[in-house]
């Protein structure tokens, strides 16, 4: 990963003239990882990408979607700042955060259920 941040420009905005591969190949490492790991290590992961400038609140290198985050303790990784999602995009997205610890301590889908009264409002966050 550290030869294709550095060499490749990973960090950097894609370029039209940017070869596809090499963000490709960084997902591909990436989501192999992330199907090898423990809960804990996942969360390492997903550090590492945001304090590398990898998945942030205006670009992301590294693109997740699909990954397995199954399990994956986030409770300890400050993502202040990393781009957001949107309930729905969360709720499509479920069967990958399944058993993920959110940052607030809470299982996934404990904070999913706790989401629902206020989406029965009306009232999304």
């Amino acid at each position: 990963m550290t030869n294709l941040m550095i060499d490749h420009h990973l960090r950097t905005p894609p370029k039209e003239e940017d070869p596809k591969e090499v963000r490709a190949v960084a997902r591909s490492r990436t989501l192999t990882l992330l199907r090898r790991l423990d809960g804990e290590r996942k969360g390492h992961v997903v550090q590492f990408l945001y304090e590398s400038g990898l998945i942030t609140k205006d670009r992301t290198s590294v693109n997740l979607a699909g990954a397995n985050l199954e399990g994956a303790y986030l409770t300890s990784a400050i993502l202040s700042g990393a781009k957001g999602v949107s309930a729905e995009e969360l709720d499509q997205q479920a069967d990958v955060l399944k058993g993920a610890t959110m940052p607030n301590r809470q299982k996934y889908e404990d904070w999913l259920k706790d989401r629902e009264p206020r989406r029965e409002n009306g009232k999304d966050e």
